[in-house]
């Protein structure tokens, strides 16, 4: 048993890099469809890098992005009760008006110890080349739609400090502590 921890400890994942660092500013390349099937080269690298995130025992991750794992390049991965799923060049589709959409916490791992009010559509469409490089299109609705929608908003160079509600940004440390406080900002 002694020797699995250490094995686990030792395990590295690629750093993930934070709100300030310019990678997170910058619109991604989209992906040529056949760097998608490579077994070498930036987008296998960067592929890599967003796996050993979230197989890290440090990381708790539902969604990223590959600029927060320092490569410049369209693609994002998700694992909501799904198996890890990546998507290259990924075009969403809000199916709502911005005025229905939903306003909840969310969190990003680019800004640990952190969360904020963010509004975000509850149902999108996403159409996108999966690792096979075959297109394709669903609708995601819910939490999913709200990943999705963030690790996106990544890809055009947008953080979740760019999107939150003002004043709402709090550490963890207080979630669930001040919720029965007056708030000076509206975000219904």
């Amino acid at each position: 048993m002694d020797r699995l921890l250490y094995l686990i400890r030792m395990k590295k994942a690629a750093p993930v890099l934070r709100q300030g660092h310019p990678i997170l500013r910058v619109p991604t390349q989209k992906v040529d469809p056949k760097d998608i099937l490579a077994s070498s080269g930036p987008t296998h690298a960067a592929v890599q890098a967003m796996r050993s995130v979230f197989s890290s025992p440090y990381h708790s991750v539902i969604g990223l992005s590959a600029p927060q794992v320092g490569h410049s390049l369209s693609i994002i991965a998700y694992r909501n009760n799904t198996p890890l799923t990546f998507l290259f060049n990924p075009v969403l589709t809000p199916l709502q008006p911005q005025s229905k959409w939903a306003a909840q916490y969310e969190s990003c791992e680019s800004l640990p110890h952190y969360n904020c009010i963010v509004r975000r559509p509850d149902r999108v469409r996403v159409t996108a080349l999966d690792t096979d490089a075959n297109e394709v299109s669903f609708e995601a609705s819910g939490f999913l739609a709200r990943v999705i929608h963030h690790e996106c908003d990544h890809l055009e160079g947008v953080t979740l400090a760019d999107r939150m509600v003002e004043k709402t940004l709090r550490h963890d440390q207080y979630i669930d502590v001040f919720e029965n406080y007056p708030s000076s900002s509206t975000h219904r």
